[in-house]
């Protein structure tokens, strides 16, 4: 049948009554003639893309087989054959139920055509279910079979569970058959976060270390210095009894006494002061916060010395 053919039967079949749907009036009627006659027109000169909306308006007043299909022959004529197969399909039920043979006569020729024409993609090698997403489109679960695609260049997505997302970019041509063999990538397994180690124990203060072995060793000077002290003292009362021959020994030897007892207490006495100061040094070393906000370190120092007065200490705290 040739396209004035179509065109015609078209027109006839839009005025037909559908089953149980509300009528339009006749304003409306009339407004969808007029739809149908301007599509016409422009379908005659081939601008579909102006002719498709019309029809679009005039079928929102009034649905029948005719218009379906001028819809259908429209979209497949600007390359969207997926749609034009869906507007064709819903023609023949409309006009099976209509028992319009006309309709039904011209998508007999159609449909197959256009189903010859529709390229698809089917995927093989897959070893899991998995959604696939062409373009813009929702998900949808593949089943083993072709999907239908309209000519030209597509985005596949694929989904498996438990595998990383598959991506291509292809194009396919008026009745190509593509085949993908697909290949999933196992996703990692999530890594759970590893808990950092304990600190480790703190090691003793060498500077507390220090002050004691200090303090231990002040407590020997301090100790042996206690002997001499006694020796000395013996020794002056041996020289009050003294005879003049012997008086300068002993007196010697007090002197010894006294000299070896003064030197060790002293000793012992520096190194309990040093040890006191290295204590509260380590003590004083934290970081403490000036009124400004800075951390500062405190700093001390200390000096054991002797005069004719007995021992002195002095020293500094910052």
């Amino acid at each position: 049948m040739g396209k004035r053919g179509i065109f015609s039967a078209a027109f006839v079949l839009f005025l037909a009554k559908q089953g149980m749907a509300a009528e339009p009036t006749a304003k409306e009627l009339a407004q969808a003639r007029d739809l149908f006659a301007k599509a016409e027109q422009r379908e005659q000169a081939s601008h579909f893309e102006e002719a498709l909306p019309l029809l679009e308006q005039a079928v929102r007043i009034k649905t029948t087989p005719g218009l379906l299909f001028h819809i259908g022959y429209a979209k497949e004529k600007l390359g969207r054959y997926k749609e034009a197969l869906a507007a064709y399909e819903e023609a023949e039920r409309v006009a099976r139920a209509e028992k319009k043979e006309e309709v039904l006569a011209i998508l007999k020729e159609q449909l197959p055509a256009l189903r010859e024409k529709l390229p698809s993609i089917e995927i093989l090698g897959a070893d899991v279910p998995f959604t696939m997403t062409i373009d813009q489109e929702l998900p949808f679960p593949y089943a083993n079979a072709p999907v239908d695609l309209d000519p030209g260049p597509h985005r596949i997505v694929l989904r498996g569970d438990g595998r990383r997302p598959y991506q291509r970019d292809i194009s396919v041509r008026e009745r190509e058959r593509m085949h993908l063999d697909v290949k999933f990538e196992r996703e990692a397994p999530a890594t759970q976060p590893v808990a950092a180690p304990p600190p480790p124990a703190a090691a003793p203060s060498k500077g507390h270390g220090l002050a004691i072995a200090t303090a231990v060793g002040a407590a020997v000077l301090v100790g042996a210095a206690v002997p001499f002290y006694l020796l000395g003292g013996s020794a002056k009362d041996d020289g009050q009894r003294c005879v003049p021959a012997d008086c300068d020994a002993v007196r010697s030897k007090t002197r010894v006494y006294d000299w070896m007892s003064a030197s060790l207490l002293v000793a012992g006495v520096a190194s309990g002061v040093v040890s006191i100061v290295l204590f509260t040094s380590k003590s004083n070393d934290a970081p403490t916060t000036s009124a400004a906000g800075s951390k500062t370190q405190a700093k001390t120092s200390a000096r054991v010395g002797v005069s004719t007065n007995g021992l002195f200490l002095s020293g500094t705290f910052e």
